[in-house]
């Protein structure tokens, strides 16, 4: 009910959704919440750089935005304005985009039908994907 009181109020127009909000504030990323946010993480790379710390970022989708087999999944330029941010910062990425975009149904990746963070079969899916991508790294 918490839930479809929230649609209703985004369709009568009463309040902002998530994704128009996200989209408003980080979609452009000239706009000035994007550069605030996006020069956060690359102060973190750079400062973890000079510490001697290796870093990477690795990137979980909405699982609840993520539609049949991630169609008209909305937060795509957050997904490349982070790939961006380490190609230019020469940091480690993963987009488990990919990884979660393959089901025809994404609600099978919830906690339950009133819950879309990640269950366990997700969490382990994440977690091969991410040793995988940083495990020789965390071996040295």
């Amino acid at each position: 009910m918490r839930n479809q009181w929230g649609r209703l109020q985004e369709i009568l127009g009463i309040s902002e959704g998530y994704v128009r909000y996200m989209q408003r504030n980080l979609g452009d990323p000239h706009a000035p919440n994007a550069r605030q946010a996006y020069g956060q993480l690359r102060e973190f790379f750079q400062q973890a750089r000079a510490s001697g710390v290796a870093a990477g970022a690795y990137l979980f989708p909405a699982t609840d935005a993520l539609g049949p087999n991630g169609a008209s999944y909305p937060f795509g330029y957050l997904h490349d304005g982070v790939k961006n941010i380490c190609a230019e910062e020469h940091v480690p990425f993963l987009d488990l985009l990919p990884t979660f975009a393959t089901f025809p149904d994404p609600r099978v990746l919830w906690v339950s039908p009133f819950d879309a963070h990640p269950n366990a079969m997700a969490a382990r899916r994440a977690a091969y994907r991410i040793v995988e991508a940083f495990g020789n790294e965390w071996r040295r």
